[in-house]
Formats: structure tokens, sequence, C-alpha cells
């Protein structure tokens, strides 16, 4: 049962990002873009998958103190990757890749206002993807369609971004989290970046 109506759902998988050290932590654009969005009072529910390692539980126990639901798939393991560092600054390699998310049949899809795709490890098929054209959303839907350069005190950029067109005029907003593994300062910034009507490439 759906605890208050989400204004964002989120689609996509929690990952584990080892380290050099040894050390390991819960990662992935479901997480951060929930932190980010949850302390600026906007209503978030997460549609993931994860596996059964410590990091991927501890990522759902945080996610479900952060939004207003979850619904979370069973996985053999989770998207991980290995960080390391180098002279020309810090090198993600992807180790595993998770289970894949189930978008068909979930409750949340009708529920939110506005849905985002944020796929880090191709844990989102291009089969479930077609399931979200019949979805009643008022704000389109975007992947990860590449990185924006945002400077540093804006805390930098995760490389999800969504896509709204009311009467005609085009809004993209930036949910800038940062990113502890990659240097990134910590924030809660959502940017949003307007093009004029009349604008054309």
């Amino acid at each position: 049962m759906i605890a208050a109506r989400p204004d964002l759902l989120v689609i996509g998988g929690l990952t584990i990002d080892r380290f050099a050290d040894g050390s390991a932590a819960p990662g992935g654009s479901v997480l951060h873009i929930a932190r980010a969005a949850a302390s600026r009072g906007v209503r978030v529910a997460i549609l993931t998958v994860a596996g059964p390692e410590p990091e991927a539980q501890a990522a759902l126990a945080e996610l479900r103190q952060l939004v207003v639901d979850v619904e979370a798939g069973d996985a053999d393991a989770t998207a991980t990757f290995s960080h390391h560092d180098t002279a020309q600054g810090r090198r993600l390699a992807l180790e595993r890749r998770g289970g894949r998310v189930a978008i068909a049949g979930s409750a949340l899809l009708a529920s939110a206002d506005a849905v985002l795709v944020a796929p880090v490890a191709g844990e989102v098929s291009a089969a479930e993807l077609t399931t979200l054209v019949s979805v009643p959303v008022r704000a389109a839907i975007a992947g990860q369609v590449g990185k924006l350069s945002i400077p540093s005190a804006a805390y930098g950029h995760v490389g999800v971004n969504l896509s709204d067109t009311p009467d005609g005029e085009q809004f993209v907003a930036v949910a800038c989290g940062g990113n502890f593994q990659l240097s990134y300062p910590l924030g809660d910034a959502i940017i949003v970046f307007g093009l004029p009507k009349q604008w054309t490439p």
C-alpha cells in the first residue's frame, strides 16, 4: 500500500562500490537521487533491484527511511563497480552486473506525477521500457543521457535528467546530489534549465 502519492518515481538498480583499500559502500543513481530529492521535501518512490549483499541491504534500509515507497526485486547479485585512482582521476570498472528491474505490473507506475528512468548497468531492458508508454504521468521519461558539466559548487551531477514541456516550453531538471566515490562534494541541489518556446537547435 502506497503511504502517500509520490511526486517522482525513480527506476533503476542499486550498486555496490568497491575501493582499493578494501572498503565498500552502497551506491546507484536511485540512492543518490533519493537522498537529494528527499532533502528538498520531494516525495519519491523507488522501483529497483538488489542482491543479498550487506551493502545492498543497507541501501534498501536507507531508501525505506527516505522515500514514501520502495519496490525492490530480488537478484542473485547487485551490480558492482571497482574504483581505481589514476593520474587522470578516479576510474570505475563494472565487475559484475546485477539483476533486471521488473517494471511491468508495478503498482507504483500509476502513482507518481513523474517517472525518471535512471539505469547505471543495463538493469532496465528495452522491453520493460515499452510498458511505460501508457503511463499517465505529467513529465516525460528520460534515461541516462550523458553527463552535463555543472560547477562543483552545484555538487556535481550523476548524469540523470528529467525533461518536462508544460505549455510547449521545455525544462530539464538535474538532480545534483554529488558522489563521494568520485570526489564530488555532496549536496542536495536540483537545477532546472529552461529553453524558450521558439528555440531552434
